[in-house]
């Protein structure tokens, strides 16, 4: 007769399984079904409704808010100007680096300026010429009015019989080519001015120059680059207006943003540095983002003043504006808890279906409600709209 238990060893050595390997399958098939079976439980107790015993909850209640509202963004320059080469050139010089606090009109670098003096001599070296040869038809025209005057005055004193008519007809186009001549030569000492200013613009777009006071924020030229003219499109730097206020553009949430308004108080937050930052609204713009809601408040950006009179700021720092808003007194208000579950059960709503809670009928059941949301102060949220009332149960988690 063939012992049972023999046979088991031989079937778990055929296998290559340790004796008892059957036990621990059991063990974790049965481990298996029982979490399916937990997990099925906890779906059902949302989904059909279950016990209030099974829900966290707490009471939609009048409150006296004190609101906050705040919104994050990066700091940057109150203006920023980019700075470019007015003419083609070769980079001779470079004077300043990134970080350098410039004055308006201080040189930042310098072009190549061996042609552009060349040209200026030779413009200075052309006026001269032609200074000296109007000199001379303005000499000749002169010799020419005087012969002509004395002329007319001998032949008053003769009764008209010297100098001849055809002696005095002579004398009076002298004057006539003397003074053409003395135009086109006026004509072309202007011109060589012309050259020379010219010239001098040319050689001064050699120096390329701050055109605000502010602090350098980038530079992209180096020495030997081509620039200016079809070389290059690119700015040469970048020059940020001073620091001393500095530019924060945020978007809160619609429900606190309008209330505000321009020249409102605000604090700014900006981490590393203690306390908070006196700033105020500048200028409200529109964002072009439809309300979440029919009648809600539509989206709004903020542009911030930000003051920086220590220094401590600088542009890229991340920062968050905490704005200050009246109180808001006996509005019905729930925990915002609330609204951490009810998003997590929403999940895979579309966001067409609103926002909304999650409230406990009378049967202990979780019932959706759309609602509208107002202010908060970080606890709780003031309910503007909704099919909730004072003393519902608002559900806040799974126990």
């Amino acid at each position: 007769m063939t012992d049972p238990v023999q046979d088991d060893q031989e079937v778990d050595a055929l296998l290559g399984s340790a004796p008892g390997g059957r036990w621990r399958r059991w063990v974790l098939v049965l481990v298996v079904l029982g979490g399916l079976f937990a997990l099925a439980i906890l779906a059902a107790r949302f989904v059909s409704g279950g016990h209030a015993a099974l829900y966290e909850s707490d009471l939609a209640q009048m409150a006296d808010l004190h609101p906050t509202l705040s919104a994050p963004g990066i700091l940057q320059p109150m203006i920023v100007r980019p700075v470019g080469a007015s003419r083609e050139g070769v980079v001779a010089r470079l004077l300043v680096s990134p970080g350098a606090r410039v004055a308006r009109g201080q040189v930042l670098a310098m072009l190549d300026a061996e042609a552009a003096r060349g040209e200026l001599d030779r413009g200075r070296a052309l006026r001269d010429e032609r200074e000296q040869a109007a000199g001379r038809a303005q000499a000749a025209l002169n010799a020419a009015r005087q012969k002509l005057a004395l002329f007319e005055s001998v032949r008053e004193r003769s009764h008209g019989l010297a100098p001849s008519a055809e002696e005095m007809t002579s004398a009076r186009m002298a004057v006539e080519r003397a003074a053409t001549e003395l135009e086109a030569a006026n004509v072309e000492l202007a011109a060589a001015h012309d050259q020379i200013v010219r010239a001098e613009r040319d050689l001064a777009a050699t120096e390329i120059v701050a055109p605000i006071a502010g602090v350098i924020q980038s530079r992209s030229a180096q020495p030997g680059q081509r620039v200016g003219g079809s070389a290059t499109g690119s700015p040469l730097f970048t020059i940020a207006a001073p620091y001393e206020r500095l530019r924060l553009e945020v978007a809160p949430e619609p429900q606190g943003g309008e209330r505000l308004a321009a020249n409102s108080p605000v604090g700014v937050a900006v981490r590393g540095q203690p306390g908070r930052f006196a700033a105020q609204v500048d200028t409200i713009l529109p964002t072009g983002t439809p309300a979440e809601q029919p009648g809600a408040a539509p989206a709004r950006r903020f542009v911030l003043t930000v003051a920086n009179r220590a220094g401590l700021l600088r542009p890229g720092l991340p920062a968050e504006a905490h704005f200050v808003l009246p109180p808001r007194q006996g509005v019905l208000a729930i925990p915002e808890k609330a609204l951490a579950f009810a998003r997590a059960a929403d999940a895979q709503r579309p966001d067409s279906e609103g926002t909304a809670v999650y409230v406990l009928d009378s049967d202990g059941s979780p019932r959706r409600v759309q609602v509208e949301l107002g202010m908060t102060d970080g606890t709780l949220r003031e309910i503007r709209a909704g099919n909730i009332q004072r003393g519902d149960r608002v559900i806040l988690g799974l126990r």
